[in-house]
């Protein structure tokens, strides 16, 4: 599925967050809520933000950060395992977070 169809998918997944954007970057989507930025779909695949409390579930489930290049991660998102995309209570509770987060991130 492309970057674009899987934004779709996602978005509709998470409509129950309230208005949520998903604007074009040069590799993938960024998602907004309130114009605050708490998620990414990248190469097929859904990043959340995370903060230290939150992070353990994601490396638990092996899941890695970001990667925009070889040498650079962004150590803030990472990966959404594939599960939890795929049941929309779960991944409702983790988009919240990643929103949460997002809202932390811009307040310091």
């Amino acid at each position: 599925m492309d970057d674009d169809s899987y934004c779709e998918f996602v978005l509709d997944q998470l409509r129950r967050l309230g208005t949520v954007d998903c604007r074009p970057m040069p590799d993938g989507h960024e998602l907004h809520r309130e114009e605050k930025l708490f998620g990414v779909v990248s190469g097929g695949a859904l990043y959340f933000r995370t903060d230290a409390q939150t992070r353990d579930r994601y490396t638990a489930s092996g899941m890695k950060p970001l990667a925009t290049h070889p040498k650079q991660a962004l150590s803030d998102f990472y990966q959404v395992p594939v599960d939890v995309v795929e049941d929309v209570d779960q991944l409702l509770e983790w988009g919240a977070e990643a929103i949460r987060c997002g809202e932390t991130d811009a307040a310091e």
